[in-house]
């Protein structure tokens, strides 16, 4: 309970915060709402009494003008205040997006990987994705629980002048209710986990199904029919896992189909008997019979509407936990980065990534030199990226420490320490951005340099056939006139953006792995010009790369086993000699292959 009202206290603080008056819009329409009804049921009463009372003609329509005027008014009211709330609703939901997405791209980096910090995001997202979620429906429930509260105590109130035992039929009725939504609720929770599963499960069917990268292999392999089978067994077993809901629901329909009885007999008994005695009169009678419907109707929906608010301050916990989330790194720091990197230490490094019990790195020392050219090589798994997350300040060690020109890396602001790095990660992820903004990358446009880093990187011969060159977008779900870029293309773009960066390290994770043997010879051949007066360091599986370094370290099972220079780690015959010459023999054949399918109509250009 203290959670909920802690929700609801944020709830009420962002509504305040949207607008500070939406309190008096509220008290507007909860009024509007609940009289309308009434008043309708009044002016139907009204004409009935007119009639049998034999009113002339001419005041019968002066009377009943006044009343329709008064109920177009409030209809147009209702429906106004209506408009406004949808608007309301919409601007609030995303204005409180634009908090999440700010709050996600500033989270340190370990608050948002694995499984559970995506967890926290979309789980916030998804409170926000469209109006029925909790967060986007927040209007719409305090409006109906506010209009069906002051709507039953209207209605209370004209049934209780006719019969005082009202009272206790909608007492019983009320916590007859309560009771079933709550015993709902608590099924709806035990069915949740196996209903959240097969929601995973039947929407991940239905994306695969959408994929066009599946589309061969289910042509070819007959796989629509095992989709179906599929698609049925997941059908038949939700409708198992709500099995029970299903049949509370049911319980809970036939009460209130009772309750409903039960009100209109006694409404009409009562009703019947003042008529014979001359207390009521045919219009009173009417009034009675409708509310009976309408109070009904609205306890039903003000108890749905409190088990939904309920619901809904649970689940905004899920927005309050990510909002909070406190940084892990320093966010300011009274010493400065270097402009120039002299040197980087690692010293007994070890880090465990959280749920792990064996480290991914163990105790790693180095010492980089300024201007070297460092690769980075091993196995799959044996630390290598991790290394560099751990470099370039995404990941801090758990033991050991870091330490840039001789001051421990936690000594800088973190924004100020990603300033040192230009990093080009291994997996190219394309943003809606034109081609020269995703280079420029936010920072200040220098032609001289730009066109720079478009040589270097190969990124100008692959505009010059590009219809809208730098200017062509190259995300298709976005944009329908983008361009598509290849891997390899995608790559060199990377390339450009780290190049236009121009930080004092230059980091390569895998920047060939979408490339031939010919264009990733291109790479190493250009790179000693792209790397001048910089440290760069190469990550990569193809050891080709490593005879342009400096130094080499060779990694496995998170520890540095082999350290030197091409030809000393040759000479000692060990792990990296064996793995060298392994890829040395498929690589001949590759190239060789290339060059006679290709015979110099390959046109090569740039780095990539």
């Amino acid at each position: 309970m203290k959670i909920k009202w802690r929700n609801f206290k944020l709830l009420w603080q962002l509504i305040h915060d949207y607008k500070p008056t939406i309190i008096l819009w509220m008290i507007v329409k909860i009024l509007v709402s609940a009289i309308v009804p009434f008043i309708q049921i009044l002016t139907m009463a009204k004409v009935i009494e007119w009639l049998t009372n034999g009113m002339e003609i001419i005041l019968f329509i002066q009377n009943l003008s006044l009343w329709l005027i008064a109920v177009s008014i409030l209809t147009s009211l209702e429906v106004f205040l209506k408009n406004k709330f949808d608007y309301f609703s919409e601007t609030f939901r995303i204005q409180l997006i634009e908090p999440v997405i700010s709050k996600q791209a500033s989270l340190d980096y370990p608050l948002i990987t694995g499984e559970e910090g995506s967890k926290k995001f979309w789980d916030a997202m998804m409170l926000l994705d469209y109006r029925g979620t909790s967060l986007g429906r927040i209007f719409d429930e305090w409006l109906a629980i506010g209009t069906a509260f002051f709507s039953v105590i209207l209605y209370f109130y004209t049934l209780f002048t006719l019969e005082k035992n009202f009272l206790v039929v909608l007492v019983v009725v009320l916590v007859g209710l309560i009771a079933l939504k709550r015993k709902q609720q608590r099924l709806k929770e035990a069915e949740l986990p196996n209903t959240l599963k097969n929601w995973r499960q039947f929407n991940y069917l239905e994306k695969v199904i959408g994929d066009n990268r599946i589309a061969k292999d289910l042509r070819l392999y007959h796989m629509k029919g095992w989709f179906q089978a599929i698609k049925t067994q997941l059908s038949a077993d939700y409708l198992k896992y709500t099995r029970s809901s299903r049949r509370h629901q049911s319980i809970e329909n036939v009460f209130v189909s009772l309750a409903l009885i039960m009100m209109t007999l006694l409404a009409y008994l009562r009703s019947i008997e003042l008529i014979s005695l001359g207390e009521i009169i045919l219009s009173e009678f009417v009034v009675y019979v409708s509310v009976v419907t309408l109070i009904t109707q609205t306890l039903m929906n003000l108890v749905n509407q409190l088990n939904s608010l309920n619901v809904s301050l649970t689940e905004v916990s899920a927005y309050v936990e990510f909002m909070n989330q406190a940084p892990v790194f320093k966010q300011s720091s009274t010493i400065t980065v270097p402009k120039e990197v002299n040197e980087i230490s690692f010293k007994n490094v070890s880090y465990t990534y959280s749920g792990n019990t064996v480290p991914t790195l163990n105790k790693i020392s180095f010492t980089i030199r300024p201007d070297e050219n460092i690769a980075i090589v091993g196995s799959n798994g044996a630390g290598k990226t991790t290394l560099i997350k751990l470099l370039i300040g995404l990941l801090m060690p758990d033991t050991g420490e870091i330490r840039i020109n001789g001051i421990k890396n936690t000594e800088f602001a973190i924004k100020d320490l990603y300033y040192l790095f230009s990093p080009i990660f291994q997996e190219s992820v394309a943003f809606t951005f034109t081609i020269r903004d995703a280079i420029i990358n936010g920072s200040t446009y220098d032609e001289d340099k730009y066109l720079k880093v478009l040589k270097e990187s190969g990124m100008d011969k692959i505009i010059d056939k590009l219809p809208n060159d730098d200017a062509s977008h190259y995300v298709k779900e976005v944009h329908f006139d983008a361009v598509q870029l290849s891997g390899g293309q995608l790559q060199k773009l990377k390339m450009a953006q780290a190049l236009y960066k121009d930080s004092a390290v230059l980091v390569l994770d895998e920047p060939t792995a979408a490339l031939d043997p010919i264009a990733e010879s291109n790479v190493y051949q250009s790179f000693e010009s792209f790397s001048k007066n910089k440290i760069s360091i190469f990550i990569s599986h193809r050891l080709a790369s490593t005879r342009f370094c400096d130094r080499i370290f060779y990694l496995d099972d998170g520890k540095i086993i082999e350290a030197g220079t091409h030809q000393q780690l040759m000479e000692q015959k060990g792990k990296y000699f064996q793995l060298f010459e392994t890829q040395a023999f498929y690589y001949r054949e590759d190239i060789g292959r290339e060059l006679k399918d290709q015979e110099g109509s390959q046109e090569l250009g740039g780095v990539l």
